[in-house]
């Protein structure tokens, strides 16, 4: 029989639902099955306690999210103990019907939150057509409207990238001596980024930098000494700025000589 065919019978559905949660090169398995259900190669396994409030279409994603109820040792737990990864989980739903070698994808998207209760977690996950967002619209400025790094921009971050030992971390400040070589304010508005434990290349902005020391937008458990790091200095988003320290003033966005009265203050001369 096929899955269609099961589906609409009366008497011969035997449905299961598949979760698929990937992290980078982590992909994690699971059924809410008795036992471990075989599908496209892999072996989905049984997680006592897994279930969600189930699939909805409104069309709006604040309507469809859906919340995976799992057990407390869920082994997705540990990346949310403290901040989550900086990429987000993404997550498949399935059903299949055992016996069948067919399954229908029934729900993509990606984890938002996750929820502790007494005894059990709650991953609250958004639609993949959350993403479907009406985006910004360029506008003039003095400052560069471009993302440091990005394809408007053009500068290559590999070529100012420091790569630092942490010698000690403070809450959220890192010290090392490779960032004593710059000027102060050097990294500030840029990023750190490092292999962790998990796989995946985790990154937190910078807020501020001077001597040895700069301070995080956000922290994470694997910052600790020793640790190996990559730096990438930020940029004011100026015209200045980005000629004498990236050399990319022709991809600058920045209009430093607009005027500073707007076209609609009801002045008829502009």
């Amino acid at each position: 029989m096929s899955f269609n065919s099961r589906e609409i019978s009366i008497a011969d559905g035997l449905p299961v639902r598949l979760y698929e949660f990937v992290l980078g090169s982590q992909r994690l398995l699971y059924t809410n099955a008795q036992l471990g259900v075989a599908h496209n190669l892999q072996t989905y396994i049984s997680c006592p306690g897994i279930s969600d409030d189930g699939i909805r279409q409104t069309g709006e994603a604040s309507a469809d999210l859906l919340t995976i109820t799992a057990p407390l040792n869920f082994a997705l737990v540990s990346l949310y103990l403290v901040y989550p990864p900086s990429i987000p989980v993404s997550v498949t739903v399935y059903d299949k019907h055992l016996g069948e070698d067919d399954a229908l994808v029934v729900w993509v998207g990606e984890i938002a939150d996750v929820t502790r209760r007494r005894d059990q977690l709650n991953l609250v996950c958004a639609p993949l057509s959350s993403r479907d967002t009406t985006g910004l619209r360029l506008t003039w400025g003095r400052n560069c409207p471009h993302t440091l790094y990005g394809d408007d921009c053009g500068v290559d971050k590999e070529l100012h990238r420091v790569d630092a030992v942490l010698a000690e971390v403070t809450g959220l400040t890192l010290v090392a001596s490779e960032f004593a070589a710059f000027s102060d304010g050097h990294f500030s508005g840029g990023f750190v980024e490092w292999l962790a434990p998990s796989g995946i290349l985790e990154q937190r902005g910078i807020d501020s930098h001077s001597g040895t020391n700069i301070t995080l937008l956000g922290g994470s458990l694997d910052l600790v000494a020793g640790l190996d790091l990559r730096a990438y200095p930020g940029c004011a988003r100026v015209i200045s700025v980005c000629d004498e320290k990236f050399n990319n003033s022709e991809n600058c966005g920045a209009v430093p000589g607009l005027p500073g009265i707007s076209p609609f203050d009801g002045n008829p001369v502009f």
